[in-house]
């Protein structure tokens, strides 16, 4: 079994270097590359729990079934790319069940690789703005009259609330399953903020605010009524923390989140900020770009970065554009790995 084990983890680790490689250098996570390391970890796969691991294979459809959606839903809500979904899920298959079962941590212990995945990411976003924002000596420049707190109030309070509920629900769903399985709980509660997220961004000042006095004043009726208790609804720290950890860092990402560059630099699949699509719609160059919403949606086709340069020769074209910066997601993914992998070997030597 460890041979096949090591052969699994040697292909998974090339996989790993060719896509941080090949997502660095053209920003894009080859189809190939994802179907070959497709060809050989689904047969080795078979063989695996099919012979040597039968007493995994259930942790391993788990694992597999959990990664499957959070790679659809994060591809789903733009937030990173197919390729990087694609990547995931591929690492999902490469690694061997038995290594992951040692860390008792619920049905989907590969969202431990997301937690690293986001956490180091973010760390680099904090990082990045702070240099930004001291090469353009903005550091200590905080303009409090723009900052809409009442609207920042009643969103945080709209994604605390609902979650509560929905973990409620979960709760009389699932029963027992969930006792002791705080960090699959989690892992739906990140979903959870992430459907949310897109939710209260669709919805108008006026009716978040409606909707938010509505789950709090549900809550309270639950109170009341003894259904919960008065500690869960109020001090429970973990909807709280992990909801503010989140809007705080979208936050700090939003404020150094665009790139100034010559406008005869820019190349397919870059994003283009919603300022410069809106400089683009007085021209009269056809095939310019119109997607507004800065992510993925937007990316630029070849046709379109054609004629983002025949604007450029325009008498309305300019020599710099601002483009959205990219996160080069597959170098996190395998920093989150790679992480995962070590706090696995860590338990099993009983280091932690």
């Amino acid at each position: 079994m460890i041979w096949i084990e090591s052969f699994m983890m040697a292909v998974l680790i090339y996989t790993i270097v060719s896509a941080v490689w090949s997502d660095c250098h053209s920003a894009l996570i080859s189809n190939k590359l994802i179907l070959r390391s497709l060809f050989v970890f689904v047969p080795l796969n078979a063989i695996y729990y099919g012979v040597f691991a039968r007493v995994y294979i259930n942790l391993f459809f788990t694992n597999m079934l959990g990664i499957t959606l959070i790679s659809f839903l994060f591809y789903a809500y733009h937030i990173w790319a197919a390729g990087d979904s694609k990547l995931l899920f591929v690492i999902g298959l490469g690694i061997p069940a038995r290594l992951y079962s040692f860390w008792h941590i619920g049905p989907v212990p590969g969202f431990a690789i997301l937690i690293a995945v986001f956490s180091v990411a973010f760390v680099y976003v904090i990082i990045d703005s702070i240099i930004c924002a001291i090469k353009d000596r903005s550091l200590f420049q905080i303009k409090l009259q723009k900052v809409n707190f009442k609207s920042i109030i009643v969103s945080y309070l709209f994604m605390v609330g609902l979650m509560r509920i929905v973990n409620l629900l979960l709760g009389l769903l699932m029963g027992d399953y969930l006792y002791d399985k705080n960090f699959f709980l989690t892992a739906i509660d990140f979903l959870i903020i992430l459907t949310l997220m897109l939710l209260r961004d669709k919805l108008s000042g006026i009716a978040l605010t409606a909707v938010t006095m509505v789950i709090w004043g549900i809550l309270v009726m639950l109170y009341f009524a003894h259904v919960i208790a008065f500690s869960g609804m109020i001090f429970e720290v973990k909807p709280w923390l992990v909801v503010l950890i989140v809007m705080l860092m979208r936050t700090i990402a939003e404020r150094y989140n665009y790139k100034v560059i010559p406008t005869e630099e820019i190349r397919e699949r870059m994003i283009p900020s919603a300022v410069t699509v809106i400089s683009f719609q007085s021209s009269r160059v056809q095939g310019m770009p119109t997607c507004m919403t800065e992510d993925l949606r937007a990316r630029l086709s070849k046709e379109e970065v054609d004629s983002i340069m025949r604007w450029k020769n325009s008498k309305q074209g300019k020599p710099t554009i601002i483009i959205v910066r990219k996160i080069p997601f597959a170098i996190f993914i395998a920093i989150g790995t790679l992480t995962f992998m070590l706090m696995e070997g860590l338990v099993l030597w009983n280091v932690i």
